[in-house]
């Protein structure tokens, strides 16, 4: 190496040091004054890109600092009642928290310039998470949240813990945030913790459900979610549904009714637990019980009309059940015919409601009128059949 080069590269040396120290000097100047503290926390973070810088304590010090400032002048004006966007607010403390952490564990001998400042403000990185959540800044909102939960396993705060409930609540709406991120690993990441925030629990379960369902490798946690969800909360009509669905679709009727007898064991009064019973009965052709549980059903509530299609169409299979029998046998055509005048108030009633489902109501009506010799009512149900 020529000495006019070996000169040359010195010289550069310098004057790169001397620029640094130049700008170290200006961010230390800034945060003093309290001015222009944003360009001192980019000027700090531009010379921590160097590697040579890692473990320059001035700089980290003066970053930590200046972000420090800006959140403490942020929260005074807040306190004055002066214009501040909120978002940005709680955005500056998140920047703090990060810019301790990374220092932290490279320098944790500067752990006594920012541990007070971390310690004092945690609670905010809980509150502004809730924030940010109403507000709809859900990505903003989760990694608040994250932060605030991830403390509790941070050296930082060996001895500082936060509130257990706090935790908890802070991990059932973090999951609300990655659900609705639509954001697989946000959802999970907390999943335990927020599953021990009570009131929120069934929602956690559900949001935890529907992740589930979307992939064919987690398919089995959806159902295990739903059975848990199912479980804790009987009258929640969001599991008990999902759960019967599944069943049915496994061919698992058996199991299907004794979940709706366990649903309406909890939830007597629950309509849609007594139909879905009335309609996994009438799937076993166990027709007398199936109109039992229509009719039980309709006693509570009028609302679903198709539990009168269901009691009917019952008592029709009971009478179809019955019509080779019934030509050769007086008492069989006459409990045939008991079971068609039964079936028939039902299907007026179905068609009453549901005006426009004649693929349900036609056949049936037709057959009815046919047995019963209702000459009229047969006439006008053969000309709309014949309308299609």
């Amino acid at each position: 190496m020529t000495r006019l080069y070996l000169t040359i590269l010195f010289s550069i040396l310098a004057s790169f040091s001397f620029a640094q120290k130049k700008e170290i000097a200006t961010a230390r100047d800034q945060v003093k004054s309290g001015k222009n503290l944003e360009a001192a926390e980019k000027s700090m973070l531009k010379l921590l890109d160097n590697p040579d810088n890692k473990h320059n304590e001035k700089i980290y010090r003066i970053l930590n600092s200046s972000i420090q400032k800006q959140y403490e002048q942020l929260n005074e004006k807040i306190y004055l009642k002066q214009n501040v966007d909120s978002v940005a607010f709680f955005k500056t403390l998140q920047r703090a928290f990060n810019h301790a952490y990374r220092t932290d564990s490279i320098i944790p001998l500067e752990r006594k310039n920012y541990e007070p400042f971390l310690q004092k403000y945690l609670p905010n990185l809980y509150a502004g998470g809730i924030y940010l959540l109403r507000k709809e800044k859900y990505a903003d909102a989760y990694e608040l949240l994250d932060t605030y939960i991830e403390s509790r396993n941070h050296p930082i705060f060996a001895n500082y813990i936060p509130e257990q409930r706090n935790l908890n609540s802070a991990a059932y709406r973090a999951l609300s945030c990655g659900y609705r991120l639509n954001d697989f690993a946000k959802i999970v990441k907390h999943k335990e913790q927020a599953l021990s925030f009570i009131p929120g629990k069934s929602v956690t379960l559900k949001y935890l459900a529907e992740t589930y369902q979307k992939s064919d490798s987690t398919y089995s946690d959806y159902v295990k979610t739903l059975e848990t969800g199912f479980e804790d909360f009987p009258c929640v009509e969001y599991f008990f549904t999902r759960i019967i669905s599944y069943n049915m679709n496994e061919r698992k009727v058996e199991k299907s009714l004794e979940i709706a007898d366990r649903a309406i064991s909890k939830c007597p009064n629950n309509q849609i637990y007594r139909y879905t019973k009335a309609s996994i009965l009438l799937n076993m052709e166990r027709y007398e019980d199936c109109i039992e549980a229509a009719d039980s059903t309709i006693a509570i509530s009028k609302e679903i009309a198709d539990c009168y299609y269901i009691a009917g169409i019952a008592n029709v299979y009971l009478a179809e059940g019955l019509q080779k029998k019934a030509m050769k046998n007086k008492t069989a055509k006459q409990q045939m015919q008991a079971y068609y005048k039964a079936a028939l108030p039902y299907f007026e009633e179905y068609r009453k409601r549901e005006p426009n489902r004649k693929d349900k109501w036609g056949s049936p009506l037709y057959t009815i009128y046919l047995n019963l010799n209702k000459g009229k009512e047969f006439d006008e149900i053969s000309k709309i059949l014949k309308n299609g």
